[in-house]
Formats: C-alpha cells, sequence, structure tokens
C-alpha cells in the first residue's frame, strides 16, 4: 500500500511539471517504479506505477532513456496483453498505453524494442475493444502510429492484423470524438505512408 501511494503521489507531481519530473527522476524514483509494475498485488498499485510513468516519460527525452533502461518495455507490454480484453479497468489501459505512447515517439530503437516485445498484437486486440475503452483506444491507435512511421517492419506487422486495419477504419469514420477520429486517420496515413512525422498535433502528451 504504501508503494502505491507513493507512486500516486509521484504522478500527482510529475503532471504537467517539468521541474517536478526532473527532480523525480534525478531523485532515483524510475527503477523502483518500473519494479512496481511486476511486483505490483494490486489493481491499484499498476495503475498508479504506470501513471507515474506515464507522467514521468511524458516530453522529457532523459526521462523516457531512463524509463527504457529500468527495463519498462516488457512488463508494460506484458500488462497490455493482460489488460486489453473488455472486463480489465479502463485506467490501468489508459496508463500504461500512455507510456508506450511516450516512448514509441522517441527513436527507432524504441520502436522496434516495443514491437518485438510483442505490442502490435494486444494494441490491434485493444482497438476494438468496447467503448468504454475510448480513450485508450486513442492512445493505441497513436501508439500503432508511431510504431509505423519510418519503420518498415513494424508496419508490415501491423498490416497483418486486419481486425486492427477495419478497426481504424471505423475509428476515423464514426469515432465518438475529434481525437477519436483523428487518431485513427493519423495511424491509417502512417499506415499508409510510414514516412510521415510520428507526433500529431492532435496529441498532447509525448
Amino acid at each position: 500500500l504504501a508503494k502505491s501511494n507513493a507512486a500516486k503521489a509521484l504522478s500527482d507531481l510529475a503532471l504537467f511539471n517539468s521541474t517536478n519530473k526532473v527532480a523525480i527522476a534525478r531523485g532515483g524514483a524510475i527503477p523502483p517504479l518500473v519494479d512496481l509494475l511486476t511486483e505490483g498485488t494490486t489493481a491499484e498499485s499498476l495503475v498508479n506505477a504506470a501513471g507515474a510513468l506515464w507522467n514521468l516519460s511524458a516530453k522529457n527525452t532523459h526521462n523516457k532513456v531512463a524509463v527504457v533502461d529500468a527495463g519498462a518495455i516488457a512488463p508494460l507490454v506484458a500488462l497490455l496483453a493482460s489488460s486489453s480484453e473488455k472486463t480489465q479497468p479502463s485506467p490501468l489501459l489508459d496508463n500504461v498505453v500512455g507510456v508506450l505512447l511516450n516512448l514509441s515517439s522517441h527513436n527507432a530503437g524504441y520502436k522496434a524494442a516495443i514491437a518485438e516485445a510483442g505490442a502490435v498484437t494486444p494494441l490491434a486486440t485493444l482497438l476494438t475493444a468496447r467503448r468504454r475503452h475510448i480513450n485508450a483506444r486513442i492512445s493505441a491507435a497513436r501508439v500503432l502510429r508511431n510504431l509505423a512511421t519510418d519503420h518498415p517492419d513494424n508496419r508490415a506487422a501491423i498490416l497483418r492484423h486486419g481486425d486492427a486495419i477495419v478497426a481504424l477504419y471505423r475509428l476515423r469514420k464514426s469515432g465518438p470524438t475529434t481525437d477519436a477520429r483523428a487518431a485513427g486517420d493519423d495511424a491509417l496515413r502512417a499506415l499508409a505512408n510510414p514516412a510521415l512525422p510520428a507526433a500529431s498535433k492532435n496529441c498532447p502528451m509525448q
């Protein structure tokens, strides 16, 4: 409980505060947060750890590197794979996919590592989840956009998931929000032309 509460406090401190992000990372908080992704015994602890990593890695290159160096990609993808079914709580999906979104915007090596860890299949699964997962579905579409951009192997892997492509078309055409429709459109454009820039004006984090 103490670790979960600490993770929540760090998440709150890092939210939209660049000074706090730097101080928290310099204080050595990132590796224990990554450890909590695998050691957390409650859903709340997982939500809080992933949320803290999401906020810490947003718009901070050094923290993205620290998150990856601490070994976050594999447990994040494992959580995504086990949490992308309809019965799972949405906050965990939002936070896990949010971290992957930030990391996938950084460089080709991280894009490859995320895909090699097995992220494409659960991201495709998430795209077909029911409506209560709309925030995570938007982020999933944006992660796929990032993974496809300037990375032919990832693009090919995503295109093999026909259900995901159909879901992206549906998101673009009838998504419930402007952000949802834009996320679908951005992902489809990246899959059609992998040289498009990965960052989108419609995405506030990364």
